[in-house]
């Protein structure tokens, strides 16, 4: 699954289309920043140079 879902500036959840938080855990790798974002919805997002890569949860 990649997304490139924004609202505004903000990188969205693909489930309900909410706005991800502030990154929970930052990573650094040779392909880019891994970050990993909570939603209000409760989905875990991955996102990796600026696209959702993947959601966890509910």
């Amino acid at each position: 699954m990649t997304a490139n879902i924004s609202v505004g500036q903000q990188l969205a959840c693909p489930s309900c289309g909410r706005p991800a938080s502030a990154p929970a855990s930052i990573h650094r790798t040779s392909e880019g920043s891994v970050r990993y974002s909570r939603c209000e919805c409760g989905r875990w997002l991955v996102t990796l140079a600026g696209q959702v890569v993947g959601a966890a949860g509910r």
